[in-house]
């Protein structure tokens, strides 16, 4: 269960007395400001028996039964012997959690951590977007009358292989490799995306984490990509205009800043981008970073081009 992944509502009525001991909730690409205001593993079990699972059965899939997964033998029972990592809660049903326990220390109570995290050195890792001056140019093609483009499905990180033709109402999307200025790039068009008068770039592109653009015009696409600077991160641009950026200075992936501050700069991208038209059932930056995952079906766009996953071949 993450921000755009939503299986857990699926995938839960598979759970029951038999099954469950072998089942283990996970939870990834999740946003900091959902993280803040749900929880992570913690909103998977509250959500788990809201759909009508057992308290016990969902509790022991955030809890014991992941760590049996992983050989974990020294966790699992309150007992000498045992690791005394803990999560206090007021009720099984409604799983709210009052403190928790690591190696036997409180280090959270009420929501609130009670240690400090300590910083670390990030030089080796900042300035990583290495490319040559963007122009609209770039992003220039040659469109047969029909071609393949990229259907995104609602509420999932799986595409479809979809035809289009000229004249349809697309998205275009382009991979640009930035870690050693190759100039190696991919073109592609992309369905259900829907943004109007501007651009979205960054930096996050699973898994190589190359730069993708999207957007409806070349000239908004070559200002959102600029706007990364060597930094990277997320940028929204509509008619030549910023409207929103997030720098992550860490690798083009992550930031020092506080969640908190991430979370409220997140908002203003994410109302950034519903203003250019993108679709509701898509998340404007997740559905993005998968775009380049080229693992998942059934299309995928790297800087190589278009790949289409079932036959595992470029098109």
């Amino acid at each position: 269960e993450g921000t755009l992944s939503k299986d857990l509502h699926r995938l839960i009525y598979g759970v029951n007395a038999y099954t469950f001991r072998r089942c283990t909730l996970c939870t990834d690409d999740r946003f900091a400001g959902e993280i803040l205001k749900q929880g992570t593993i913690d909103h998977m079990i509250r959500t788990a028996i809201q759909l009508g699972t057992d308290p016990i059965m969902a509790i022991s899939m955030g809890s014991i039964c992941a760590a049996q997964c992983y050989g974990m033998k020294d966790r699992g029972a309150i007992a000498p012997g045992y690791i005394a990592d803990l999560a206090i809660i007021d009720t099984p049903h409604s799983f709210n959690v009052e403190a928790v326990y690591k190696r036997g220390i409180k280090v959270a109570e009420n929501g609130k951590a009670l240690f400090e995290v300590g910083r670390c050195s990030s030089e080796k890792v900042i300035d990583t977007v290495h490319t040559d001056k963007i122009t609209p140019d770039t992003f220039k093609d040659k469109l047969q009358d029909e071609f393949a483009a990229i259907e995104l499905v609602p509420s999932s990180v799986a595409t479809k292989k979809a035809t289009a033709h000229k004249g349809d109402s697309l998205s275009k999307v382009c991979v640009i490799e930035r870690h050693h200025a190759t100039g190696s790039k991919g073109i592609g068009y992309v369905t259900n995306y829907g943004i109007k008068n501007g651009a979205i770039a960054s930096t996050i592109g699973h898994d190589s984490h190359n730069i993708i653009v999207i957007g409806d015009n070349d000239e908004d696409m070559a200002v959102a990509v600029n706007a990364l600077g060597k930094s990277g991160g997320i940028c929204v641009v509509s008619k030549g205009e910023v409207k929103a950026h997030l720098e992550l200075e860490i690798a083009g992936l992550m930031t020092d800043k506080s969640a908190e501050e991430i979370s409220e700069i997140h908002d203003s991208l994410l109302a950034a981008a519903r203003s250019l038209g993108v679709t509701e059932s898509v998340d404007p930056f997740l559905s993005l970073a998968f775009l380049p995952l080229p693992v998942i079906p059934e299309i995928r766009i790297t800087d190589s081009g278009l790949f289409d996953v079932s036959s595992f071949k470029f098109i």
